[in-house]
């Protein structure tokens, strides 16, 4: 009977801190890329996700950038960034220039785009390129080269599409498979849509619950895509997931609180290594701009908000190293084997 008594006061003490570790705010180290709003560079810059400080991480692009709602885009696996921006002084002040920026600092490189690409910024790692849209006249997916900037075309251009919400999307690399949040000219409702990276045909793989998309991640051990709904700046949001071959939609978490979230466009959303927290770049209502950790899964989770230091507009945001949750360390993401 002792034995039976203690067995289940150790099953009840485990619950207990399982649930308190589960419930404790999530620390990583974190890389975002941002503009500096007081001297106009774009800069690398390490985020402590505990207090909000930003240190930058050295080189920066000064003179630059007006970007392009969406444009910006993360290399995990290079640790680098890319965004497209147009030159706000110098000689060349005008021109529009791809940028590539290391997690480092040091790697600062530009180069002038043949073709300003719109809406969208996706990272290929199965082919070194980049990917976006071009709408008119028609809809028709680019191919960029980072080094030279060339732009081409993939497959035909897509003539009755479409409506296409600026940085909400995600690319399934080795699947050749870009999906975007849009809808057709007219519709009311958002549906997840995607283009085959070789013919550039698009096709609706789901319609999005109500609301407004703010940002969106593939998930490439389960094949699905992860989009966060919102509806208002003060309202509820959800995180769902589709599978776009069956058009199934699961909600993995909903989130209530009163001054959450505005999502930054972009390359804004990044998945710790253990998959219980996706970190986002966005707005609060009560707070400026900021970054924050969402539990992936669990109905009604709040969103820990954490402001970021005054002075810097985030582009992009990547979770590099170990994300801890008190008394659990994860395995540091560029850690090799």
């Amino acid at each position: 009977m002792r034995q039976e008594f203690a067995g289940r006061f150790v099953r009840v003490a485990l619950c207990g801190l399982a649930a308190l570790l589960a419930a404790a705010p999530a620390t990583a180290e974190l890389v975002g890329l941002v503009h500096d709003t007081a001297d106009g560079s774009l800069q690398a810059v390490a985020i402590n996700s505990d207090t909000g400080a930003v240190t930058p991480a050295g080189a920066s692009a000064a003179d630059c950038c007006l970007v392009p709602t969406g444009l910006s885009v993360t290399d995990t696996a290079g640790e680098r960034f890319f965004v497209v921006g147009e030159w706000t002084a110098g000689a060349t002040a005008g021109s529009t220039s791809l940028h590539e920026l290391g997690f480092d600092g040091l790697l600062v490189n530009s180069v002038v785009l043949a073709e300003v690409p719109r809406s969208v910024l996706a990272w290929d790692d199965q082919n070194a390129r980049l990917i976006s849209l071009r709408h008119e006249p028609e809809t028709t997916l680019l191919a960029i080269d980072p080094v030279s900037g060339a732009v081409s075309t993939l497959g035909g251009a897509q003539t009755d599409c479409c409506e296409v919400i600026a940085g909400v999307s995600a690319i399934d690399s080795a699947g050749q498979r870009l999906f975007v949040a849009g809808r057709s000219f007219g519709a009311t409702d958002w549906s997840l849509l995607e283009f085959d990276l070789g013919s550039g045909a698009v096709s609706e793989a789901a319609v999005l619950p109500t609301g407004r998309p703010g940002f969106m991640l593939y998930d490439s051990a389960t094949g699905r895509v992860e989009v966060m709904m919102q509806t208002a700046l003060a309202d509820s949001g959800s995180l769902v997931a589709i599978d776009p071959a069956t058009a199934t939609l699961d909600t993995l978490a909903t989130y209530s609180n009163g001054d959450c979230c505005l999502y930054a466009p972009g390359d804004g959303a990044s998945r710790s290594d253990d998959g219980e927290v996706i970190w986002a770049a966005g707005i609060g209502g009560a707070s400026a701009a900021g970054f924050f950790g969402q539990f992936a899964l669990g109905l009604d989770r709040p969103v820990d908000i954490q402001p970021m230091d005054a002075g810097y507009h985030m582009l992009a945001l990547v979770v590099d190293g170990s994300t801890v949750v008190p008394g659990i360390l994860f395995r540091d993401r560029f850690e090799q084997p």
